[in-house]
């Protein structure tokens, strides 16, 4: 019986809270550039409500170069337009990652099922 109700918290734990992210990563190659990328999205009402991300790339070098394009486009956005990112080695971590991906992916409007088919379009990308 004590396991029946244990069980059954968990579950209910499992479907109410865990069910609201969903994280997507894989080595992806962007114009020859190869890249180990990690997208996280939560969820609000099966909808995407925020999505951050990390970009980790082979060398530090790329990634510095990388950072200093993003500082240097940032320096002539509006304040609306610029992306916030933080670099740290060879990793570039977005708190917004739409910011990164720009308006023409939408994913702010798209539903859980269609997010994760949108990711895994991209090859050795999966979603969990």
């Amino acid at each position: 019986m004590k396991k029946g109700i244990l069980l059954g918290l968990a579950s209910l734990f499992l479907l109410t809270g865990c069910g609201n992210k969903v994280v997507c990563s894989g080595k992806v190659n962007e114009n020859g550039l190869k890249v180990d990328m990690k997208v996280t999205a939560t969820f609000k009402n099966d909808k995407v409500n925020k999505l951050s991300g990390e970009i980790a790339f082979d060398d530090k070098d790329t990634a510095e170069q990388y950072c200093s394009l993003f500082k240097l486009a940032n320096n002539y956005a509006d304040e609306k337009d610029k992306i916030s990112f933080k670099c740290s080695g060879k990793v570039i971590a977005f708190d917004d990652f739409n910011d990164f991906l720009g308006d023409e992916h939408e994913y702010n409007k798209m539903s859980k099922k269609e997010f994760i088919k949108s990711m895994e379009e991209s090859d050795g990308v999966s979603c969990k």
